[in-house]
């Protein structure tokens, strides 16, 4: 009986490209990437790998950011709120921040002013601004603007809620904001709305104003 030759190393190394090759007409034919083979999976990801990273050398960076330290040294810091004129009569939107139960902190969009040397601010009595502050008084306030000299003031204190004459402040309040009903306004709110107020237990004042008064 004749015995099979076995296939030597040599015929094994044909073998195995022939099944590659035959492997990669496949992929081709059938409109694929790669055909699943460790082998043609690694040069896809290889080539993809390669395709990327042409990209991001030739691509510029889509943002870029002035320097952090641009302003660092012309911040003024040592100001009181008197320093910046007007800029509490303005009617800007501030910043409310409040606590959760969980402890995170709730931001929000508030209407306010600056008198007597805080900050009184205008909720509806069941806004979850108001239950925050029930449960815990801890809050902070932040007026800031976009523009030149780039103002601002963060005050944190612990919140009282008044009682008297909050149809009055409301009204006050909600005037600055240019509402020509105000008035009408507050008074159909009646009851709805209290007032609270954030004195300074801590003040932040800053502007730029060196900084452009230099440019």
């Amino acid at each position: 009986m004749r015995r099979e030759r076995g296939l030597g190393a040599g015929d094994k190394r044909d073998s195995n490209t022939l099944a590659a090759s035959r492997r990669e007409l496949r992929c081709a034919r059938m409109g694929k990437r790669h055909c699943g083979s460790l082998a043609c999976v690694g040069r896809a990801s290889a080539g993809t790998r390669a395709k990327r990273e042409a990209v991001a050398a030739r691509e510029p960076p889509r943002c870029v950011y002035q320097s952090a330290d641009r302003y660092a040294g012309r911040m003024r810091t040592n100001l009181s709120v008197e320093d910046l004129g007007t800029f509490l009569d303005e009617p800007r939107v501030a910043v409310l921040a409040t606590l959760r139960v969980d402890g995170t902190v709730l931001l929000s969009p508030v209407y306010h002013e600056w008198r007597e040397g805080a900050f009184n601010v205008v909720i509806e009595t069941q806004n979850v601004k108001a239950r925050h502050l029930r449960r815990d008084p801890r809050a902070t306030i932040l007026v800031a603007e976009s523009e030149p000299p780039l103002r601002g003031v963060e005050v944190r204190g612990s919140a009282q809620f008044i009682d008297d004459g909050v149809t009055e402040t409301t009204r006050r309040i909600v005037a600055r904001y240019g509402d020509e009903e105000a008035e009408a306004d507050a008074e159909a709110r009646r009851g709805a709305d209290v007032i609270v107020r954030l004195e300074p237990d801590h003040i932040r004042i800053w502007d730029f104003a060196d900084e452009f008064d230099a440019g």
